[in-house]
């Protein structure tokens, strides 16, 4: 990549996938730690940046009814890739962990919708044509 004239690249991770396992955190991390390295070996001044954000089940796609993972696992996991990746040039930025906190904050939220959307009324109550049928 340097030897080409970039200067910077930049990762995009997510955390908490369904399925994931701290052994696939410690890939992420041998992935920067060998990028970073052959970046360097190519010349200075090029940067290596991962972008991290915690996985948030969206509707309509097969993980909808998924749970998220655990706060406290998830920024274990932050933790572990910042600490690993010190003082080797590589910078992390990570999203805010505060989505994690909706679904403990709001539960009568998330039921509804979950109620609405089960009962595919949730498109009606979305356009504003009034409250889901359960609700009335």
């Amino acid at each position: 990549m340097a030897e080409k004239g970039f200067r910077q690249l930049k990762f995009y991770f997510m955390l908490g996938l369904p399925g994931e396992a701290d052994e696939d955190v410690e890939e992420m991390i041998v992935l920067a730690e060998k990028a970073q390295q052959a970046m360097s070996s190519k010349g200075r001044g090029v940067r290596l940046s991962l972008n991290i954000a915690p996985f948030v089940p969206k509707p309509a796609t097969p993980f909808q009814w998924l749970g998220m993972e655990d706060a406290a696992l998830i920024k274990r996991r932050l933790d572990t890739i910042r600490l690993r990746l010190e003082g080797q040039g590589i910078e992390v930025r990570a999203e805010s962990l505060k989505c994690l906190r909706f679904r403990r904050c709001f539960p009568e939220v998330i039921q509804v919708f979950q109620t609405c959307w089960q009962q595919r009324e949730v498109i009606h109550w979305l356009a504003g044509s009034g409250q889901p049928n359960h609700l009335r």
